[in-house]
């Protein structure tokens, strides 16, 4: 096929299908749009040069490009051709032809091929190719000779081109060559200089030959005293070729290039250089054995051993006379060899001086030293504080201590005597005897001559100890530092005949075995006079031990001494090898009865018979009948026991004592027999009831029993259906009763129990539903207590006299209650209430309690009710009037409340009524609200307290009761005491007071009705109190209104000190009533405060002639919004007098209010304004005190200060009070000055 290469065919005209087939292609592609390409699908790889893969997309054969122009070319040889290149015009169609060595690239440009970076060209590998336009040149490298087609390698070296030293060698290389310098020779071969092979060490002379340095080498001469080549070099033996010159007695030593002369062994080198004999045993240089003796001689020495030992001189061994039997020791003595010669020591059990043995007997005493103080030189003793006067010292045999002077010595040491240290073995003993010699003495004290122990085993030496004696022994002192134990005092030198005492003293000292220790030998006089006795005298002080220090024998051994030694036997009773003798225990071995204790003793033991047997302990122990002398109660029998004794309790007794009898539930005629049966017996002490519900007939107990439930349990006594009387009736004895409710009875007095007579205790008892016409649940005529207990839903019930719904204490009885509840008991009749008024008809009394003896209590007391024509004591009454024997009342953390009396014609006390009572005290309690009754105006009072000698109220609560605390006392000296108490949100009057005196100190008053004080008393005194937020309309705080001169010819008087009124309607009302009446009301050191009534105190004559007193002292009255005070006059002749001092009013709404009164002003007031008051010269009246509020500035009540700079500090000269007592505090109990400030506070 023909193959078209490198041409552009122009088509002239637009729409032409032209068809082109490349090289080896089978199919054409044809295309009729302009712009196509035409392809032979072959591989491209066969085509022809010139021809490609044009769009290198290596998938089809060759190709070429077909461009179409678009234009109307004309005549094809007028645009037809190419620069470098060639064209044709071929059917209307251009094929541009490209020149050698020129390629098409784009269309119609012919482009130079680069051969040589298409590696085309055919140059030498040793040559450089460079394209032209066109074509391409070749051009030989460096190095190498030819027309770049062919190149030859050029030899320098050879042609002398190269450029290499002298002394280096060229060697050609492939277009080049190289320059290596010659041996001997270092450089780069261009430049080589001479190695100097003797510097760097590179040459191989011999270590003793030098090295000298050549051109390009070097050369090698061996060392003087040497011979060889150079490189190897022998030293030359100069003493064996006879060049050497040595003195004689000198040997020649060849050395290494050399030779030396040394003098011979013996001989030393003189200063001329000859060799002289050495003296080598005088030198020491001789090597002779210690034991040897040295010789010198020429040249040398000789060594010979000497006496004792053998051997060569250099080797001398010592010669063992023991051994060779040379020597004279005793057969019963050791040889002991020693250096030249031996040593004899006799054998254990013998004593000498080893050439002569005695056999020692072990099992003898020994004395360890001996003193008799026959010489005055001491071996080894010390005397301290010693001299003839007075002290210790040696005198006629004897060691004395004497006192010739007289002197006076009481309760001091007056010095010792110490013996030498020595060390205890056991059994060691120190015998003496000592003389006491009082001669001529008035002997009262206790002289004492006394032997002690120094211990001295950690003070190292004997010479330490006895120092440390010696200095610790102050004669001055009355006790020794030094480790001192008192072994020995005699104290009994009390004879009236003062003669020599003498007495011989053996002490035996085996507690202190092993201790080195010394004895002591003091005088102590404690004598309160004088001594001039001659003293003490001690003689003959042997120190010896009972056992041999060589014995080593047990104590508890027998010691038998044989030849030489000893042999030891355990005594009888111990076990061991004699040395170490242990105790047998024989009661490891039960050698006692049975009914015995073995005790081991030392070498044996004893048998004791046990407690409560008699006998020899070992053969037999009878046990003795305990039952003989123990006697069991009737109710049980005796059985006897080892070493004790029980009591088995009969039938039906049980218990530890036998004395309680035990019951179980059962029919109702069972449980009355039983429970009758256990009552009639004595021996039933306690009688017990199973848990559960005993139905019973009414019971009667007149003896001591008690009895119990099941504690914890449910134990029910009660009345059995359709039967009457009381459950149990108390006729007499101590009862007790536990743990039992009782229940459902129904009688005349206590429906629960009816206490006749005795003493009754109830603990953890409850009475309920029971029903009697006095005492519901309980009738007390003895002493009855209940603890923990509780008393409800009882009811005293009749037609016409109920009296305690509860509980009724009768004439002679007295009650106490602990933490007990009584509570919704009721008091009532159901009889007919007279029509007309005063007539009498049914009452009842008490709905929780009612008594005519003493009662003690604390508890709670609620919800109690009184229903009847006449009603009195919701809660309790308190009746001793109608008895005339007076009596107690104490209620002490109590708390009644909620209590209720319902009558038609009359209603008292819905909390209490006490009657004729000599005390009534409630302490620790609260009294709270009571339900009114229907008609609340038949309620006279809530708690109504009539002709009672002393009530006391203390740290109590009364609150939210609506009728009066009502207290009329119609006997002179009556008291009511209110301590520390609150009366909150009650009625009013919140307390009348209708004859008596009254007190009260500390107390509060707050949110009460329109009277809190109703008084009509003898005197009174409130004190540090506070009465805030009181009465309602126009009520007043306190209400003072006094009858008269009492008998006695005293003014009825009531202060006020230290209080604080604040937020009530008005504070103070002070009246009488008829001719001659006088009533007082002196208020000092008091603040009276934002009242919201028309005047806060008033003075006023009422409506007679009588004289009405209202007296103040430094008192403050501000911010009040009516007048300040108020003075008013009744009818005619009526005599008011208010007088004020050191007082201060300020900001009310009137200064004061004279209506017809007298107003006296004592001075040093201060007044905001007068208002009709006259006033005297030294009050102050529109200037402002700088008052500070009403608030806490310490103390029991709120006060107002006097702020800095108020002109108000220091205006009294003197502070009285109108009693004409001296005003020493404020109203906060701070100190008052000399001239105090007006009004309440002290700044």
């Amino acid at each position: 096929m023909q193959t078209l290469r490198n041409f552009t065919y122009i088509l002239c005209a637009i729409g032409l299908t032209v068809g082109v087939w490349g090289c080896g292609g089978d199919s054409p592609t044809e295309t009729t749009d302009t712009g196509a390409d035409v392809t032979d699908p072959t591989d491209g790889a066969g085509c022809e040069e010139g021809f490609a893969d044009c769009d290198e997309d290596d998938q089809n054969g060759c190709e070429v490009n077909l461009q179409i122009s678009l234009e109307n070319c004309g005549e094809c040889g007028s645009v037809c051709g190419a620069e470098n290149g060639t064209g044709e015009c071929i059917g209307g169609v251009c094929a541009i032809t490209c020149d050698a060595g020129f390629e098409q690239i784009d269309d119609g440009v012919c482009t130079d091929v680069d051969e040589c970076d298409r590696e085309l060209d055919d140059c030498d590998e040793n040559a450089s190719c460079t394209n032209e336009e066109g074509s391409f040149s070749c051009t030989c490298n460096d190095g190498f000779d030819g027309d770049g087609t062919a190149c030859t390698d050029i030899d320098e070296c050879t042609d002398g081109t190269s450029e290499c030293g002298a002394n280096a060698s060229c060697v050609n290389e492939d277009g080049g060559f190289s320059c290596t310098c010659d041996d001997g020779y270092v450089g780069d071969g261009l430049v080589c200089e001479d190695i100097d092979e003797c510097t760097d060490e590179s040459d191989d002379c011999d270590e003793n030959a030098s090295c000298t340095n050549e051109e390009g080498g070097f050369s090698c001469a061996c060392n003087d005293g040497y011979e060889g080549d150079g490189t190897t070099c022998t030293d030359i033996d100069e003493c064996t070729v006879s060049t050497a010159s040595c003195v004689p007695n000198a040997t020649c030593t060849n050395e290494e290039g050399s030779f030396s002369c040394t003098c011979n062994d013996g001989y030393l080198e003189a200063e001329d250089g000859s060799c002289g004999d050495i003296d080598e045993c005088a030198l020491g240089t001789d090597n002779c054995a210690g034991n040897a003796s040295c010789t010198n001689e020429a040249g040398s020495f000789s060594c010979g051993c000497n006496e004792g030992y053998t051997g060569d001189g250099v080797t001398c061994t010592d010669i063992d006379e023991c051994a060779e039997g040379l020597n004279d020791c005793s057969v019963d003595a050791s040889c002991s060899n020693l250096p030249g010669g031996f040593t004899c020591a006799c054998n254990d059990g013998y004593e000498g001086d080893g050439v002569e043995c005695a056999d020692i007997d072990e099992c003898a005493p020994a004395e360890l030293w001996a003193e008799d103080f026959t010489s005055e030189e001491l071996s080894g003793w010390t005397l301290l504080n010693s001299n003839d006067a007075v002290g210790w010292h040696v005198s006629g045999g004897s060691l004395v201590y004497s006192n010739a002077s007289g002197t006076s010595y009481p309760g001091e040491h007056m010095g010792s005597a110490v013996s030498p240290v020595f060390q205890v073995h056991a059994g060691t003993m120190a015998s003496f005897s000592i003389v006491l010699d009082l001669d001529d003495l008035d002997f009262t004290g206790g002289d004492l001559a006394f032997v002690g122990v120094a211990l001295c085993d950690d003070l190292g030496t004997v010479e330490d100890c006895q120092a440390s004696i010696a200095a610790e022994s102050n004669p001055d002192a009355t006790t020794w530092d030094t480790d001192f134990v008192l072994v020995w005092d005699k104290q009994e030198y009390y004879a009236s005949t003062a003669n020599d005492n003498e007495l011989q003293v053996d002490l035996h000292l085996d507690e202190f075995t092993g201790h080195h220790v010394a004895l002591i030998f003091a005088f102590d006089s404690v004598d309160q006079f004088y001594n001039d006795a001659k003293g003490v005298l001690v003689d003959n002080v042997v120190l010896q031990t009972l056992v041999h220090p060589t014995n080593t024998c047990s104590l508890d051994a027998d010691c038998t001494n044989t030849v030489g030694s000893f042999a030891c036997v355990c005594s009888e009773g111990f076990d061991g090898d004699g040395t170490v003798c242990t105790d047998i225990d024989e009661c490891l071995n039960d050698p006692c009865h049975e009914n015995a204790s073995c005790t081991n003793q030392v070498g044996g033991f004893v048998c004791t018979c046990d407690e409560d047997y008699e006998g020899d302990g070992i053969a037999s122990c009878v046990q003795n009948d305990d039952c003989i002398d123990h006697a069991c109660p009737a109710t049980a029998s005796c059985v006897d026991g080892v070493n004790s004794y029980s009591c088995e309790c009969i039938a039906p007794y049980s218990g530890d004592d036998c004395t309680t009898c035990a019951a179980e539930v059962g029919t109702t005629a069972t449980n009355t027999w039983t429970l009758e049966a256990f009552f009639d017996d004595a021996n039933c002490e306690t009688v017990e009831l199973a848990s559960g519900t005993f139905e019973v007939m009414p019971l009667e107990i007149d003896r001591d029993v008690m009895l119990r439930g099941i504690e914890g349990g449910n134990t029910v006594l009660r009345l059995g259906i359709g039967t009457s009387g009381s459950v149990l009736t108390l006729e007499s004895g101590d009862v007790t009763i536990h743990d039992l409710t009782i229940a459902d009875g129904d009688a005349d007095k206590g429906g629960g129990i009816h206490q006749v007579a005795g003493s009754l205790t109830l603990n953890e008892v409850s009475i309920t539903d029971n029903v009697a016409e006095e005492g519901g649940g309980l009738y007390v005529a003895g002493a009855a207590a209940l603890n923990n207990s509780s008393v409800t839903l009882n009811e005293a019930y009749s037609q016409d006299r109920a009296l305690g719904g509860g509980i009724r204490v009768a004439e002679g009885g007295s009650l106490s209650f602990t933490n007990t509840n009584i509570s919704s008991n009721t008091a009532s009749t159901y009889g007919y209430c007279p029509t007309e008024p005063f007539q009498p008809g049914p009452y009842a009394h008490g709905g929780g309690i009612y008594t005519n003896g003493d009662i003690f209590g604390g508890g709670v007391i609620k919800n109690n009710l009184v229903n009847s024509c006449k009603t009195e004591g919701g809660a309790l009454f308190v009746d001793h009037q109608s008895t005339g024997l007076g009596g107690t009342v104490e209620l002490v953390g109590v708390e009644i409340s909620d209590n209720k009396v319902v009558g038609e014609s009359h209603d008292m006390g819905a909390i209490a009524v006490f009657v004729g009572t000599d005390s009534v005290t409630i302490r620790d309690s609260n009294l709270g609200a009571h339900e009114e009754p229907p008609t609340p105006e038949l309620l006279e009072a809530a708690v109504y307290i009539y002709n009672v000698t002393e009530i006391l109220i203390e740290n109590t609560v009364v609150a939210d009761i609506q009728g009066p605390f009502f207290l009329n006392h119609h006997i002179f000296g009556g008291s009511l005491s209110i301590v520390d108490s609150q009366f909150m949100g009650n009625g009013s009057p919140v307390i009348s007071v209708q004859s008596g005196t009254i007190t009260v100190k500390k107390s509060v008053f707050e949110g009460n009705g329109a009277t809190v004080l109703d008084l009509k008393t003898r005197s009174g005194s409130i004190e540090d109190s506070l009465f805030k937020d009181n009465n309602y309309g126009d009520g007043v705080v306190i209400a003072q209104t006094n009858p008269g001169f009492y008998m006695d010819g005293t003014e009825p008087t009531l202060n006020i000190r230290g209080c604080t009124f604040t937020g009530n309607e008005n504070a103070i009302y002070n009246t009488c009533e008829s001719s001659d009446d006088i009533s007082k009301v002196n208020i000092t050191n008091s603040t009276f405060a934002n009242h919201m009534g028309t005047c806060v105190l008033t003075s006023d004559s009422g409506t007679g002639i009588c004289e009405s007193h209202l007296q103040l002292s430094q008192v403050t009255v501000a911010h009040n919004d009516g007048a300040g005070i108020c003075a008013l006059r009744g009818l005619s002749g009526s005599k008011t007098f208010t007088t004020v001092r050191g007082s201060l009013f300020w900001e009310n709404a009137a200064g004061c209010n004279e209506d017809g009164g007298t107003f006296i002003s004592e001075g040093n007031n201060w007044f905001g304004s007068a208002g009709s008051c006259a006033l005297g010269g030294s009050d102050t009246v529109g200037m402002n005190p700088l008052l500070g509020p009403l608030e806490d500035n310490g103390g029991l009540t709120w006060t107002m200060k006097l702020l800095s700079g108020s002109g108000a500090v220091n205006e009294v000269p003197g502070c009285v009070d109108h009693n004409d007592e001296p005003i020493t505090v404020d109203q906060r109990g701070e100190p008052r000055d000399v001239s105090c400030d007006v009004g309440a506070y002290e700044q």
